[in-house]
């Protein structure tokens, strides 16, 4: 029999199950499994501090494989002149301009990156050097204040250095987000070059980081390879 209901209620029927999926999907994409993770990292055997840092809610992030000393100021100096940018902070623009520069091919020299945690703490900056015209590629580093305010001194600064290499879904919540290159090495020794090439760099010296680690997952479950080591220079003085 042919359908006799009215027309205008077809779509209405449509955007209902619409809404039902989305609704299925941001329950489960961005509650139900990153709180399953969430309770699978908590129950764990803890154990030592390693220099690694977790998402908000404690997922094991990305590995800290820099550390720099200098002001923030130095940080600034020798960052802006090796052609990275700082990033801006998370706010409603700078989502929308990061969005607009992903669908529309446009740059976002400044665009945010994502809140990582160490020892408790947010990243106290960010930095990031464009790799496409738009910011789906990009180089970009998080950086953390180490040393106490009242440290004499320059003060020490851990980093993360990973490279983005494309936006999609997140491999085990499907949450959207950027991916990275799994080399973090690679990158790591890139900023490491970019600084030294303003000759504004100290020599660079290695120390133990997360450790060696072939197949590790960062907290969009993207595969990570390392040696563990992080690169530790000092920014010299102006002049």
């Amino acid at each position: 029999m042919p359908d006799r209901r009215p027309q205008h209620l077809l779509p209405r029927h449509l955007f209902r199950k619409l809404g039902l999926v989305l609704l299925a999907y941001v329950s489960l994409a961005y509650f139900i499994l990153p709180a399953g993770w969430h309770f699978y990292e908590t129950h764990r055997t803890p154990g030592p501090e390693v220099l690694r840092t977790v998402t908000a809610i404690g997922i094991p992030g990305d590995p800290l494989n820099v550390a720099l000393t200098g002001t923030e100021t130095d940080l600034d100096r020798i960052l802006t002149r090796a052609g990275w940018f700082r990033a801006e902070p998370i706010t409603l623009a700078s989502s929308l301009g990061i969005a607009r520069s992903i669908l529309l091919g446009s740059p976002d020299n400044h665009a945010p990156v994502s809140t990582l945690m160490f020892r408790g703490r947010p990243q106290d900056m960010a930095y990031e050097k464009p790799i496409s015209l738009d910011a789906d590629r990009r180089h970009h580093v998080r950086l953390w204040r180490i040393s106490p305010p009242d440290a004499p001194g320059p003060p020490l600064w851990y980093g993360a250095a990973t490279e983005d290499v494309a936006v999609g879904l997140n491999h085990l919540t499907g949450q959207f987000t950027h991916h990275i290159d799994p080399d973090i090495d690679r990158e790591r020794d890139a900023l490491i070059a970019d600084l030294a090439a303003t000759g504004q760099l100290g020599p660079v010296t290695s120390t133990p980081g997360i450790g060696p680690v072939e197949r590790g997952r960062n907290g969009e479950y993207d595969l990570f390879f390392t040696d563990g080591l992080m690169k530790h220079a000092t920014i010299l003085p102006e002049g």
